[in-house]
Parts: C-alpha cells; sequence; structure tokens
C-alpha cells in the first residue's frame, strides 16, 4: 500500500524531494479532477443518443389527445423512427466515397438535435393536409430528426468513446439509459392533468364535449427543458474533444490497446468455452426477432389502444414507468445471472403471457374491466413488466452473443432491426388500413 507518511518525512528532510512530492501531489490531484469531469461530460453526451425520441414518446399521453391521428399517431411515429436507419446507411456508403471526422459530424448532429428539440416546442402541433387527410407533419419531420441522432449514434458516438479507456464506455452507457429516465422523471412531475370530462353540451352533435384537463405544464414547457439537456449535451461534447487534457486518457489508451493486440497475437488460440450449440445460436436468433418484432413495431404502436380505455392517467403511468424499467431492467443484469439459455426461455414464455393480455386490451370491445381501478390497475403492471421482461431478454441473449466467435454481434444488429421493422410496418397497416383496432369514445357510456 502507498504510504503517504513516509513521503511527508522524506520531503520535510530534503527541500527538493519537498518541492517534488509538491508538483505530484498537484499533478495527482489535476489528474483526478480531470478523470471525474471526463465522467460527467461524457454521461450528458451519452444522454443526448435517444433523448429526442424518449421524450417524444414520453408526452404521447399529451400529444395523442389533440393530434388529427389521434389514438394511431403512435404506429406514424415508429414507422418514422424505422426510417431513421437511412442514416447509418448514408454514414456507411459516402464512408467509401469520401472521408470525413467523426466528431465533426458528431457535434452537426447534437446541433441539429438541440435545433429540433428547441422547434418542437414552438411547431408540434401544426397540422398539414397530406394525401387528403389532415397529419402532424411539423410533429413527424421533427420525430425523423430524432431518430437520425439515434440510430447514428449507434455508428459514430460507441466508436468514438472507444477512443477513450473501457471505464468510459460503462459511464456512456449509463448517459444512454438516462436518456429514457431522466425526462420519464420529469414527466412524472409533469403529470397528464387527469381522464376526460365529459361535458354535456347542445352544441354538439353528440350532446356533449370532451374535456381533457391540463397537465401542471405542458408540451412546451417540457421540451424547453428538453432542450436545455440537448445544449448541456452539445457543449459537453465539444469540452470532450476540444480540451487538451483528455487527450492523454486517448493517447494512454491507444498504446495500452496496441500493447495488447499484440500480445493477443502471440497467444495460441483457446477454445471458447461459452460457445453455444447451432441449435442454440439459430434458436436465439429467431426469439430475438420475435421480440423486437413486438418490443419496437407493435407493443409501442397499439399501446394507446390498450391504454386510453382506462383513462389518460392510465397511459401516462404505462408510458413514463416503462420508460424508466427500460434502463433499470439493463442496470439489474450486472447483478442478475443472465446467460443461462433456461431462464432466457423461462422469461420469454412469461412475456407471452402479458403480450396476450395487452393484446386482448387493445383488441376486444367493450376492453375489459374498462372504468374500472383494478382495470387500469392490471394494465399499467402488464405493460410494465412486459417491457421489463423484452429489456431483459434482449440484453442476455446479446450478452451470450458478445462471447461467440465470428459475426455473432452483427447477426445480432441484423435482426433486431429486421424484427423491428417488420413489427412496425405490420402494427402501421393493421392500425391504419383495417378495422381491428377501434378508437373508443371515453363518453360513449355516459
Amino acid at each position: 500500500m502507498y504510504n503517504t507518511d513516509i513521503d511527508n518525512e522524506l520531503a520535510e528532510e530534503t527541500p527538493l524531494l519537498k518541492k517534488l512530492f509538491n508538483k505530484a501531489r498537484s499533478i495527482e490531484k489535476l489528474s483526478i479532477k480531470g478523470s471525474a469531469l471526463l465522467h460527467f461530460l461524457i454521461i450528458f453526451f451519452g444522454i443526448s443518443a435517444w433523448l429526442g425520441v424518449n421524450s417524444t414518446y414520453i408526452q404521447l399521453p399529451l400529444l395523442v389527445a389533440n393530434a388529427p391521428e389521434q389514438w394511431s399517431l403512435p404506429s406514424f411515429m415508429v414507422i418514422v423512427i424505422q426510417i431513421g436507419n437511412i442514416g447509418p446507411l448514408l454514414y456507411t456508403v459516402f464512408q467509401k466515397w469520401t472521408r470525413f471526422k467523426d466528431s465533426s459530424l458528431i457535434a452537426k448532429i447534437l446541433f441539429l438535435g438541440l435545433i429540433a428539440s428547441i422547434l418542437f416546442a414552438f411547431v408540434y402541433n401544426q397540422t398539414a393536409f397530406f394525401l387528403r387527410k389532415e397529419r402532424s407533419i411539423a410533429l413527424l419531420i421533427l420525430v425523423f430528426v430524432f431518430a437520425l441522432v439515434g440510430c447514428l449514434s449507434s455508428v459514430l458516438f460507441l466508436p468514438y468513446i472507444g477512443k477513450f479507456k473501457g471505464i468510459y464506455l460503462v459511464t456512456y452507457f449509463i448517459g444512454e439509459g438516462l436518456s429514457g429516465l431522466v425526462p420519464s422523471i420529469v414527466a412524472l412531475g409533469q403529470g397528464v392533468g387527469g381522464d376526460p370530462i365529459c361535458i354535456a353540451s347542445n352544441t354538439s352533435s353528440t350532446g356533449y364535449t370532451i374535456y381533457n384537463p391540463p397537465p401542471k405544464f405542458g408540451v412546451e414547457t417540457y421540451f424547453g427543458f428538453i432542450s436545455c439537456l440537448f445544449f448541456i449535451s452539445f457543449i459537453s461534447f465539444l469540452l470532450l474533444d476540444l480540451l487538451p487534457t483528455f487527450k492523454d486518457e486517448r493517447a494512454r489508451e491507444a498504446k495500452e490497446q496496441q500493447k495488447f493486440v499484440e500480445i493477443s497475437n502471440d497467444q495460441p488460440f483457446k477454445h471458447n468455452p461459452n460457445k453455444i450449440s447451432t441449435f442454440n445460436y439459430t434458436y436465439l436468433l429467431i426469439l430475438l426477432g420475435i421480440i423486437c418484432t413486438f418490443a419496437n413495431g407493435l407493443s409501442p404502436s397499439i399501446q394507446s389502444y390498450s391504454c386510453l380505455p382506462y383513462g389518460n392517467v392510465a397511459y401516462h403511468l404505462t408510458v413514463t414507468l416503462t420508460s424508466i424499467v427500460n434502463p433499470t431492467a439493463c442496470f439489474a443484469a450486472y447483478f442478475i445471472p443472465h446467460k443461462s439459455i433456461r431462464m432466457i426461455t423461462t422469461l420469454a414464455i412469461l412475456s407471452v403471457i402479458f403480450t396476450i393480455y395487452v393484446f386482448v386490451t387493445a383488441l376486444v370491445f367493450p376492453t375489459p374491466l374498462q372504468g374500472t381501478s383494478i382495470g387500469a390497475v392490471l394494465v399499467v403492471i402488464s405493460w410494465v413488466s412486459l417491457v421489463g421482461l423484452q429489456s431483459f431478454i434482449r440484453l442476455a441473449i446479446t450478452s451470450i452473443f458478445r462471447e461467440q466467435a465470428g459475426r455473432s454481434l452483427l447477426w445480432i444488429g441484423s435482426v433486431t432491426q429486421i424484427g423491428s421493422f417488420i413489427g412496425s410496418l405490420l402494427a402501421f397497416f393493421l392500425i391504419n388500413f383495417s378495422t381491428i383496432f377501434r378508437q373508443i369514445d371515453p363518453c360513449s357510456s355516459t
């Protein structure tokens, strides 16, 4: 163990040693502060990855009330987010033709996200006619911009952080998890105002008007806060990239990585003890594809049809709590053994039960237990449990594939994207071009 008392005694006896000792202590303190500052900047940099998409999703209980798409708005958002994957595709194509500095592109993307979040607060409710129907054009365009930021973060942000020491990659993922957690906590304080109130009216053709009580603060104020977060993320990245204090961290890490590669190349090939059979390999890929079809496509699209029959409060709690449980489930994986295929299968079967229930609440008319407190509680618990299980299963499968040889992680990414796209496309057509899902009038029973 390092003994500072001995150093102090030697420094007192020799003026030169004392001078050198004080210099070393000052450098040590500077290093500690620099490391803490680096963690802080990377956390805020990570927050920006999916901040725009998560924030818009969390505001859906307020947005669907006034949007012309109403309950079908989530299905439009999900398909637009999937189109955002064109960003990484274009990035890959342009990289073959020309070289550009990734840090410069990251700064431009963050600035684009900042501008989009500011504009969202002012124009989110602006509509226009498209294909003879009124649509939330401004909102969907801005969601597409947010999706570009999120999708490009996978091919730009992670490799950039990879230039630093390994511990900072964990810090980045903490920040990325906070991109859903922080907006959710703010939304819980915002509230949704309450369930719709039916007011008798002689001027309305239906004989009543629907009044939605306002939240504690509106979408405009909420996205004002999100804009501040984007601004902090933007400044954090500029400091991260430009401050010379952190260049030593990257340079030293590069040397360590080169040394590691040299050592690794000298080591003989060893059998992978964690390698799984071809059957299990294929089984887990198919399971992941199915999970992503529901988790990233079908489920978020039909959530409004499942929750809103129980009221705005139930939908609001479902959206905010599921956004919180997602990073929580990933964090729990640090403490819970999650690489057992048997356990993954058990959790998948359990998720099927919750999936069936939430789809029943979205499809069956009249909705089971509609208008009761127990019905609202059950639907919220079911959605929170389902999202938590889906997040944990995806992480567990990814962890297993990280230990496999070849292009296992490439297969994970491809299956995830294919499943998500199929789910979002299927949900979009079922909701908007069929009568399977029906919007319920909250005053129809009064």
